[in-house]
Protein backbone atom coordinates (compact mmCIF):
# COMPACT_ATOMS: atom_id res chain seq x y z
CA UNK A 1 0.00 0.00 0.00
CA UNK A 2 1.60 3.45 -1.01
CA UNK A 3 2.61 5.59 1.69
CA UNK A 4 0.43 8.70 2.55
CA UNK A 5 2.29 12.00 2.36
CA UNK A 6 -0.49 14.39 2.52
CA UNK A 7 -4.31 14.58 4.29
CA UNK A 8 -6.92 16.65 2.81
CA UNK A 9 -9.33 18.10 4.85
CA UNK A 10 -13.02 18.81 4.22
CA UNK A 11 -14.59 21.30 6.24
CA UNK A 12 -18.10 21.79 7.17
CA UNK A 13 -19.04 19.00 9.65
CA UNK A 14 -15.28 18.00 9.58
CA UNK A 15 -13.14 20.32 11.11
CA UNK A 16 -15.86 22.83 12.07
CA UNK A 17 -19.14 22.08 14.03
CA UNK A 18 -21.36 24.30 11.14
CA UNK A 19 -23.77 21.36 9.93
CA UNK A 20 -25.97 22.14 12.49
CA UNK A 21 -26.02 25.65 11.49
CA UNK A 22 -26.69 24.91 8.29
CA UNK A 23 -29.33 22.86 8.67
CA UNK A 24 -30.98 25.21 11.42
CA UNK A 25 -30.61 27.98 8.54
CA UNK A 26 -31.64 26.02 5.65
CA UNK A 27 -34.39 25.21 7.82
CA UNK A 28 -35.61 28.82 8.68
CA UNK A 29 -35.37 29.58 4.99
CA UNK A 30 -37.31 26.55 3.34
CA UNK A 31 -39.94 27.10 6.32
CA UNK A 32 -40.53 30.52 5.52
CA UNK A 33 -42.02 29.16 1.94
CA UNK A 34 -44.21 26.80 3.78
CA UNK A 35 -42.13 23.47 3.60
CA UNK A 36 -40.25 20.85 5.82
CA UNK A 37 -36.80 20.52 5.64
CA UNK A 38 -35.61 17.62 7.27
CA UNK A 39 -32.37 16.23 8.38
CA UNK A 40 -32.74 13.18 5.31
CA UNK A 41 -32.52 16.29 2.73
CA UNK A 42 -30.19 18.26 4.22
CA UNK A 43 -27.93 14.73 4.29
CA UNK A 44 -28.58 15.45 0.34
CA UNK A 45 -27.01 18.97 0.15
CA UNK A 46 -24.16 18.26 2.61
CA UNK A 47 -21.16 18.55 0.52
CA UNK A 48 -22.34 20.14 -2.52
CA UNK A 49 -22.01 23.27 -4.55
CA UNK A 50 -25.07 26.16 -4.00
CA UNK A 51 -25.73 25.05 -7.60
CA UNK A 52 -26.35 21.36 -7.29
CA UNK A 53 -28.27 21.92 -3.96
CA UNK A 54 -30.53 24.09 -5.70
CA UNK A 55 -31.58 21.21 -8.07
CA UNK A 56 -31.72 18.67 -5.48
CA UNK A 57 -34.70 21.46 -3.25
CA UNK A 58 -36.28 21.74 -6.23
CA UNK A 59 -36.34 18.02 -7.06
CA UNK A 60 -37.64 17.27 -3.60
CA UNK A 61 -40.06 20.49 -3.73
CA UNK A 62 -40.80 20.27 -7.33
CA UNK A 63 -40.66 22.59 -9.99
CA UNK A 64 -42.52 25.91 -8.82
CA UNK A 65 -40.20 26.20 -5.37
CA UNK A 66 -39.11 29.30 -5.22
CA UNK A 67 -35.08 27.95 -4.57
CA UNK A 68 -33.28 31.03 -5.50
CA UNK A 69 -35.55 32.99 -3.03
CA UNK A 70 -34.50 30.58 -0.44
CA UNK A 71 -30.53 30.20 -1.23
CA UNK A 72 -30.72 34.40 -0.69
CA UNK A 73 -32.54 34.51 2.72
CA UNK A 74 -30.13 31.05 3.53
CA UNK A 75 -26.90 32.64 3.15
CA UNK A 76 -27.01 35.90 4.84
CA UNK A 77 -28.84 33.64 8.09
CA UNK A 78 -25.72 31.90 7.87
CA UNK A 79 -23.21 34.53 7.49
CA UNK A 80 -25.35 36.32 10.51
CA UNK A 81 -25.23 33.45 12.96
CA UNK A 82 -21.52 33.08 11.93
CA UNK A 83 -20.84 36.65 13.26
CA UNK A 84 -22.81 36.12 16.81
CA UNK A 85 -21.74 32.32 17.28
CA UNK A 86 -18.87 30.64 18.12
CA UNK A 87 -18.43 27.42 15.76
CA UNK A 88 -16.40 24.96 17.87
CA UNK A 89 -13.65 22.89 15.95
CA UNK A 90 -14.68 19.16 15.83
CA UNK A 91 -13.02 16.48 18.31
CA UNK A 92 -9.64 15.93 17.57
CA UNK A 93 -8.58 18.46 14.84
CA UNK A 94 -5.84 20.73 16.18
CA UNK A 95 -4.11 17.23 17.75
CA UNK A 96 -4.12 15.68 14.29
CA UNK A 97 -2.81 19.14 12.94
CA UNK A 98 0.15 18.53 15.24
CA UNK A 99 0.46 14.90 14.55
CA UNK A 100 0.64 15.50 10.76
CA UNK A 101 2.77 18.50 11.17
CA UNK A 102 5.42 16.44 13.24
CA UNK A 103 5.27 13.91 10.78
CA UNK A 104 5.90 16.20 8.26
CA UNK A 105 3.10 15.44 6.57
CA UNK A 106 1.19 18.04 4.04
CA UNK A 107 -2.16 19.51 4.95
CA UNK A 108 -5.03 21.25 2.99
CA UNK A 109 -8.73 22.38 3.02
CA UNK A 110 -10.88 21.54 0.10
CA UNK A 111 -14.35 22.62 0.92
CA UNK A 112 -17.40 23.54 -1.26
CA UNK A 113 -17.99 26.56 0.67
CA UNK A 114 -17.25 29.61 -0.27
CA UNK A 115 -13.89 31.34 0.15
CA UNK A 116 -14.98 34.32 2.46
CA UNK A 117 -16.42 31.16 4.86
CA UNK A 118 -13.20 29.46 5.22
CA UNK A 119 -11.45 32.08 5.45
CA UNK A 120 -13.57 33.50 8.35
CA UNK A 121 -13.53 29.83 9.98
CA UNK A 122 -10.01 29.42 9.57
CA UNK A 123 -8.78 32.40 10.97
CA UNK A 124 -11.80 32.29 13.95
CA UNK A 125 -9.50 29.41 15.10
CA UNK A 126 -6.14 30.26 14.40
CA UNK A 127 -5.43 27.99 11.89
CA UNK A 128 -5.02 29.97 8.26
CA UNK A 129 -1.13 29.40 8.23
CA UNK A 130 -1.44 25.61 9.11
CA UNK A 131 -2.33 24.65 5.93
CA UNK A 132 0.01 24.08 2.42
CA UNK A 133 -3.37 24.95 0.31
CA UNK A 134 -6.91 25.90 0.73
CA UNK A 135 -9.27 25.13 -2.15
CA UNK A 136 -12.73 25.95 -2.39
CA UNK A 137 -15.75 25.48 -4.39
CA UNK A 138 -15.62 28.45 -6.27
CA UNK A 139 -11.82 27.02 -7.67
CA UNK A 140 -13.92 24.07 -9.99
CA UNK A 141 -16.10 23.68 -12.24
CA UNK A 142 -18.25 20.21 -11.02
CA UNK A 143 -18.92 19.41 -7.78
CA UNK A 144 -18.68 16.86 -5.39
CA UNK A 145 -19.42 13.14 -5.67
CA UNK A 146 -16.71 14.94 -8.99
CA UNK A 147 -13.32 14.50 -7.59
CA UNK A 148 -12.29 17.94 -9.30
CA UNK A 149 -11.96 19.61 -6.12
CA UNK A 150 -9.60 17.02 -4.69
CA UNK A 151 -7.43 16.14 -7.61
CA UNK A 152 -6.79 20.33 -8.09
CA UNK A 153 -5.88 20.04 -4.00
CA UNK A 154 -3.61 17.00 -4.76
CA UNK A 155 -1.82 19.27 -7.68
CA UNK A 156 -1.53 22.07 -5.47
CA UNK A 157 0.37 19.82 -2.87
CA UNK A 158 2.19 18.20 -5.91
CA UNK A 159 1.33 14.76 -4.77
CA UNK A 160 -0.47 12.43 -6.74
CA UNK A 161 -3.88 10.32 -5.51
CA UNK A 162 -2.53 7.37 -4.63
CA UNK A 163 -0.31 9.38 -1.73
CA UNK A 164 -3.21 11.32 -0.43
CA UNK A 165 -5.76 10.90 2.14
CA UNK A 166 -9.07 12.43 2.06
CA UNK A 167 -11.27 12.91 5.34
CA UNK A 168 -14.91 13.96 5.28
CA UNK A 169 -17.85 13.33 6.61
CA UNK A 170 -20.45 13.13 3.63
CA UNK A 171 -21.88 10.84 1.27
CA UNK A 172 -21.11 13.16 -1.66
CA UNK A 173 -17.50 13.56 -0.14
CA UNK A 174 -16.60 9.93 -0.16
CA UNK A 175 -17.81 9.25 -3.36
CA UNK A 176 -15.64 12.24 -5.12
CA UNK A 177 -12.24 10.83 -2.95
CA UNK A 178 -13.14 7.25 -4.61
CA UNK A 179 -14.23 8.47 -7.93
CA UNK A 180 -10.84 10.79 -8.10
CA UNK A 181 -8.69 7.75 -6.81
CA UNK A 182 -8.23 8.86 -3.14
CA UNK A 183 -8.18 6.77 -0.10
CA UNK A 184 -10.56 8.17 2.51
CA UNK A 185 -11.69 7.94 6.43
CA UNK A 186 -15.01 8.66 6.85
CA UNK A 187 -16.22 10.88 9.91
CA UNK A 188 -19.96 10.97 9.81
CA UNK A 189 -21.23 14.10 11.09
CA UNK A 190 -25.28 14.69 10.70
CA UNK A 191 -25.43 12.77 7.17
CA UNK A 192 -27.16 10.39 7.19
CA UNK A 193 -25.02 7.31 5.69
CA UNK A 194 -25.97 5.75 2.25
CA UNK A 195 -25.96 2.04 2.10
CA UNK A 196 -22.66 1.65 -0.13
CA UNK A 197 -20.51 4.73 1.11
CA UNK A 198 -18.64 2.45 3.51
CA UNK A 199 -17.45 0.22 0.84
CA UNK A 200 -15.63 3.04 -0.76
CA UNK A 201 -13.62 4.45 2.40
CA UNK A 202 -10.87 2.74 4.35
CA UNK A 203 -12.18 3.37 7.73
CA UNK A 204 -15.33 4.81 9.04
CA UNK A 205 -14.12 6.14 12.66
CA UNK A 206 -15.57 8.41 15.46
CA UNK A 207 -13.65 11.65 15.69
CA UNK A 208 -10.06 13.37 14.22
CA UNK A 209 -8.51 11.48 17.42
CA UNK A 210 -8.50 7.99 15.35
CA UNK A 211 -6.85 9.08 12.17
CA UNK A 212 -3.27 9.67 12.81
CA UNK A 213 -3.00 5.58 14.34
CA UNK A 214 -4.50 4.53 10.67
CA UNK A 215 -2.02 6.42 9.28
CA UNK A 216 0.62 5.33 10.84
CA UNK A 217 -0.53 2.27 10.48
CA UNK A 218 -0.14 2.52 6.94
CA UNK A 219 3.09 4.27 6.71
CA UNK A 220 4.59 1.82 8.94
CA UNK A 221 5.80 3.72 12.14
Amino acid sequence: MERITAVIFDMDGLMFDTEQLYERTWGQAVSEQGKVFTREIHSLIMGRSKADSAQILLDVYGPDFPVQKVIDRQTPLFFEALQTEQIPAKKGLFPLLDALEQRGLKKAVASSSQPKKIDFLLKQHGLEHRFDCVVSGHQVHASKPNPEIFLLTAEQLGEPPANVLVLEDSNAGIRAAHNGGFRSILIPDLCKLEPDVLQLCLRKVDSLDDVISIIDAINGR
